[in-house]
């Protein structure tokens, strides 16, 4: 476990059994963590699997076995939960699992030894690009566990137009007439989280979804569903995320008739 900011020893005292510590200097974010871990690792080639994954989703709720070997993944080397096109196709970051030929590979350890962690920002899609190019280009297959179907797809477009419908005044003349954002330029993460509840097809919840809330689908009744829906996952989280303060700004959005028609809203 890779830390910018440290911990407290009640913290520390709490992880499970087996788990290391290291409190990270230095520039860069989440692809210089993963940077640092590698290299406490060290020898790759011991290792039939390496996941990657940070503290901005909550999960799996099923084990990693089945998403590393299951119908969905099984022709990939390199597997994301969440796939994006922007700025080019790449697995979403905050969860890549490789198998034992990418983690024995020279591509892998190559793209490591050679990162830069100041180029990796706190928004930065580009490492994460970067990555699933140098081992595109040394024969590996990359792929997600999430795929939306069109019936997905369709209710992404909704839920974007949804959003964009709720931009105050000043947001709008800040964007200067910018077209409604497409789905494919949209955090797939938290455009379908509520996939995490109704079934396995998204077997993580990102945080994002529940605290940020960035397309106004109703992130608090979200956590509260999720909370029912894998109880082991969430005890304690709510005090954590502070949910109520931070979700009175989306109370009038949540309550809308049309974020609760047509399964527009989470959960709905």
């Amino acid at each position: 476990m890779i830390s910018r900011t440290g911990a407290e020893l009640d913290d520390l005292d709490v992880l499970p059994s087996g788990v290391e510590f290291e409190h990270r200097r230095g520039p860069g974010y989440r692809f210089a963590n993963y940077q640092a871990g590698l290299e406490l690792v060290r020898e790759y080639a011991d290792f039939d699997e390496i996941v990657l994954v940070d503290d901005s989703v909550i999960g799996p709720s099923i084990p990693l076995a089945e998403i590393m070997d299951t119908r969905r993944t099984r022709g990939y080397e390199v597997i994301g939960m969440t796939e994006a096109f922007t700025p080019r196709h790449h697995l979403q970051p905050y969860f890549i699992a490789f198998k034992a030929p990418v983690v024995r590979s020279t591509a892998f350890r190559k793209f490591w030894l050679e990162f830069d962690p100041s180029t990796d920002g706190p928004l930065s899609a580009q490492p994460a690009a970067r990555l699933q190019d140098a081992l595109g280009h040394a024969g590996f297959r990359s792929g997600p566990y999430f795929g939306p179907k069109e019936a997905d797809l369709a209710r992404a477009e909704r839920r974007l137009a949804w959003a964009w419908s709720l931009t105050t005044p000043s947001e709008s003349a800040a964007r200067a007439d910018a077209p409604v954002p497409d789905v494919e330029s949209a955090d797939s993460g938290v455009l379908y989280a509520d996939e995490f509840v109704s079934g396995n097809r998204l077997p993580m919840l990102r945080v994002d979804a529940v605290v940020v809330d960035p397309y106004r689908l109703g992130g608090t009744q979200l956590f509260a569903q999720a909370s029912l829906a894998h109880p082991e996952l969430f005890g304690g989280l709510d005090a954590t995320f502070d949910l109520p303060a931070r979700g009175r700004e989306r109370v009038r959005a949540v309550h809308a008739p049309e974020l609760l028609a047509d399964g527009v809203g989470y959960c709905t």
